[in-house]
């Protein structure tokens, strides 16, 4: 009546339910040996702000750069400019303290006029 009529047919009936426990025995295994899933928490939503500040490290290097070096040295009286000012050819960027010099100007002068 519906039985199986051939050896062939035979064989593949059995072949395919020895496939269907071993998939059945994999997946078993592989539900028991998977990792727990990850705790996790509910909150409820809240309305509010998020800081918008970042802190970061690093170097700042300027794109021009000019060393200054003075033709007289002396104790800086005033600065003339800021850092990230726009300056000209022969702007003064420093004044100095002019004491000394002065105090021997006058005494050369003074020489001069004895001599």
């Amino acid at each position: 009546m519906g039985g199986i009529r051939t050896p062939a047919a035979a064989g593949l009936v059995a072949l395919a339910v020895v496939v269907a426990s071993s998939c059945a025995r994999s997946a078993g295994e592989a539900a028991a040996t998977a990792a727990p899933p990850p705790a996790v928490e509910a909150v409820p939503a809240r309305e509010g702000n998020l800081p918008l500040v970042e802190r970061l490290s690093g170097v700042a290097r300027a794109a021009n750069q000019v060393v200054l070096r003075p033709e007289i040295a002396g104790v800086v009286a005033e600065v003339a400019v800021r850092s990230g000012d726009t300056v000209r050819n022969g702007q003064a960027l420093v004044r100095l303290l002019d004491d000394t010099q002065q105090e021997q100007l006058r005494q050369a002068r003074a020489a001069l006029r004895l001599a």
